[in-house]
Parts: structure tokens; sequence; C-alpha cells
């Protein structure tokens, strides 16, 4: 894909009028994932700017990661649950330097919540897959009678691991109100 050139040039030629040049705009404005527990209100406030993300070495899961320079939240951090999902162990909100743990209470109940693409999950195509099941550590996915996957976002905390385990994608966590 192309790069937007905001400058003159890009205007003249409509790179920001096309169908791409909208959408590779839009994809740096959103933000690339979840807030990282407790953190939200830290980042909200702006302070990641000049922060040396001691959030990001914390994780000791490796899913913080900063967005990149060229991003609208240039260097805010977000989860990525490619690999792993979040074990609620707060050793981000530890290593913040804009947290003071006597003053600033850390609520992390919750991340989001858990969405099901039925399309892409093999559970719904009929194809016998228990990937995602064990990797829940409240049991807030299980198969209905035609095994088929359930998922019971009253239980989910959206910590990912789930997401990172599934072969075909079809999970995804959906931001906890206000967090996005």
């Amino acid at each position: 894909m192309s790069q937007i050139d905001h400058a003159r040039r890009g205007f003249l030629t409509g790179q920001p009028l096309t169908s791409e040049g909208r959408r590779d705009y839009a994809q740096k404005q959103a933000r690339q994932g979840p807030y990282p527990p407790g953190l939200r209100a830290v980042i909200d406030a702006g302070n990641c700017i000049d922060c040396a993300q001691p959030c990001v070495d914390a994780c000791e899961e490796n899913i913080i990661q900063a967005h990149p320079e060229q991003h609208a939240l240039h260097r805010q951090p977000h989860l990525v649950f490619t690999q792993r999902g979040c074990t609620f162990c707060l050793n981000c909100t530890a290593a913040c330097p804009k947290i003071s743990w006597e003053s600033d209470p850390v609520e992390c109940d919750s991340i989001g919540n858990i969405a099901l693409n039925q399309g892409a999950c093999l559970a719904w195509s009929g194809v016998f897959c228990m990937s995602c099941l064990g990797a829940c550590p409240l049991k807030a996915l299980s198969l209905d009678f035609s095994r088929k996957l359930i998922t019971e976002t009253d239980r989910c905390t959206g910590c990912g691991h789930c997401v990172a385990r599934c072969p075909t994608q079809a999970l995804s966590v959906i931001f906890a109100p206000g967090a996005e």
C-alpha cells in the first residue's frame, strides 16, 4: 500500500481521496489493540509521549507494544495477542513512572470482551476444533451440543489467551467500554 502524502503534491494527486488512501489514514488513527490493564487513565492523559515505555519491558508475556512513530497514537502502549495473553500480573502498572501505588487506585478487572467471527471459526464450519477452549483461564468458551463454539461474555476478561491459540484468527478482543 502506498503512504498518504499530506503535502500539497499528495493532495493534488488525490491520494487522500482514494479508498486506499482513506483506509491507510484510518489505520494510522485507530488504536491497534486494547490498553494494558490498569494503564488507561495514564495513557488517556497523554503521559506516554516522552516516556521510555518501561511497561513494554516489564511485560513478562511480551504482549505490550508501542504504536509506531508514523501512527497518530505514537508511543502509546497497546496489547498484541498474537503469541500469548495477559496474565493481569500488573508489572506494567508497577513499572509506569506516572502511577503512584499509594495514591492511584489500579483497576483492571477487564481488558474487554471476546468476539467470535463465526465464518472464520473451524468449529462453526463443522471441523472439530478445541484450540481455544483450554487456553481460557476462566472457562468463558464452551461447545454447544453440535460442537459449535459458544462465548460466555459475562465471564470473559479479554485476557486474549484464546485469541493467541485460535488457528484461524476467528477470535478477537473488543475493548471494554470507554477503552477505545
